[in-house]
């Protein structure tokens, strides 16, 4: 379910152009499908991989056609403006005519990607296209994959992944902030001239107004009530849980100063007092001071507890995570009824793990770095006639590096953190990944699964039992 703690405004959306060589006869009509697949597939990945601040997912609209010329591009962008397009994508496996179909709406963040493949190189465009851009002042952002690709795979690389992705979060940042206000709370701190707000910069680089208030607002809104008390409860218990108090100086102030005025107490009092004061401030310290942030934490406890049962349930996609979720919550409670915090403590930690598993996104590659193997067998020890066989992989995510994650080895029935572990797989998978490698010393399809955010378990692409090993 959507949450019901919208944008203030209508969220933009990201617009992909699909552009195509226009000339018929044979050439467009071949390139057809291949050029709106493209497209397809990067607003799949981009409404599965990301979300607005409200927590749905981003919106992704394509053009009606493919670009291949001015009529195709004026209706594209038409229907761009109707759906409140905040960026674009321009995608292509082929040459076009750069002039006839580039974006040419200057106030909408814009990426071009081309595709690297083995018959229309999408290197040439792009670099006219780009050309073109520079020269008429319009700033886009170039993709281009690393590694060739054959014509008819529709599978997006991981580089391509991550640059997609780090343009559309910036690009849909730039588009949510324009037209709304850079709120100033206070003026020019100490003198210091780079907390003076320029407003010609937010007014003609970002397209944003500006608005100042006096610190004294805080005060009033403390005084009258002025804000969201049920926001104000979730920050206050997000701050005891993750923000954690160092210990109070004031003890060591004081003893030092009854230390400096030693002089006006008589030598038998002051020694007596100084004494005292160091044994309180150490019990204190050692005692007292953890307990009352022990006792802080646990009145905090249920409300973190609701908030993370709550958060867990909000974005799961599968029932299960909903479940476990139910019940470790129920638990947790009853651990507190009973007087049980340190179970309590621990459960809550266990629908910490649960939430942050959910979140997390990644790809799932077989390793194919220099000097690293892609792959080991073993025998089990139970069955020395017999052989497993494992893929060493790694989880990357959409920024391009790795993801530490609990792994449970299946040899010891231990779960360990790694960056990257083997997962067994049949032998004719093994021996396909042997023979990709033992090509030309690259593995051409490394992807073996994607983790989506919302679910518990990656969406293999090749048969496993999801059994692992984690050291080899």
């Amino acid at each position: 379910m959507a949450a019901t703690q919208t944008w203030i405004t209508t969220l933009p959306k990201v617009g992909i152009r699909p552009t195509i060589d226009g000339r018929y006869g044979g050439v467009r009509e071949a390139l057809e499908d291949q050029v709106m697949t493209m497209a397809q597939s990067a607003a799949t990945l981009i409404s599965e991989s990301l979300r607005y601040p409200n927590g749905d997912p981003v919106e992704c609209v394509i053009a009606d056609s493919c670009i291949g010329g001015v009529a195709e591009s004026s209706a594209c962008a038409e229907k761009f403006d109707r759906e409140n397009i905040g960026l674009t994508l321009t995608v292509t496996p082929s040459w076009c005519y750069g002039s006839e179909t580039m974006d040419m709406e200057p106030a909408r963040p814009k990426a071009v990607w081309g595709f690297n493949g083995t018959e229309r190189p999408g290197a040439v465009y792009l670099a006219a296209v780009l050309a073109g851009h520079t020269q008429k002042g319009l700033p886009a952002f170039g993709i281009y994959g690393r590694d060739v690709q054959d014509a008819g795979d529709t599978t997006i690389p991981e580089d391509v992944v991550a640059k997609i992705l780090r343009f559309t979060k910036a690009g849909l940042a730039v588009a949510m902030m324009k037209g709304k206000s850079y709120l100033s709370m206070g003026g020019c701190s100490m003198g210091i001239a780079g907390s003076i707000v320029d407003q010609d910069f937010f007014e003609e680089y970002l397209g944003m107004r500006v608005e100042a208030i006096d610190l004294t607002e805080f005060t009033r809104r403390m005084r009258d009530g002025i804000y969201d008390k049920v926001e104000y409860e979730k920050a206050l218990t997000w701050t005891k849980s993750h923000c954690t108090e160092g210990h109070d100086p004031k003890i060591q102030t004081s003893m030092a100063r009854i230390y400096i005025k030693r002089g006006r107490w008589s030598k038998r009092f002051g020694a007596a007092a100084l004494s005292l004061s160091v044994l309180w401030g150490g019990w204190h310290m050692a005692f007292q001071a953890p307990e009352n942030r022990r006792l802080d934490r646990l009145d905090a406890l249920p409300a973190e507890l609701v908030a993370e049962r709550d958060a867990i349930k909000t974005i799961s996609h599968v029932d299960e995570a909903k479940e476990r979720a139910d019940t470790r919550y129920q638990n947790a409670m009853a651990a507190l009824n009973t007087g049980d915090t340190d179970a309590a403590l621990d459960t809550y930690k266990s629908l910490q793990s649960l939430h942050n598993t959910l979140a997390s996104s990644y790809t799932l590659r077989v390793v194919s770095q220099p000097g690293e193997r892609s792959g080991v067998w073993r025998e089990p020890k139970d069955n020395r006639n017999a052989k497993n066989y494992y893929l060493i992989v790694e989880a990357i995510d959409s920024n391009g590096k790795p993801v530490t994650l609990p792994v449970m080895n299946e040899e010891d029935g231990k779960t360990y953190s790694v960056e990257k572990w083997g997962l067994r797989v049949p032998h004719s998978v093994y021996q396909q990944v042997a023979a990709d490698k033992q090509d030309d010393g690259i593995i051409q399809k490394r992807r073996v699964g994607i983790k989506k955010s919302g679910y518990l378990e990656p969406e293999y692409s090749i048969s496993t039992t999801g059994a692992n090993i984690t050291s080899w």
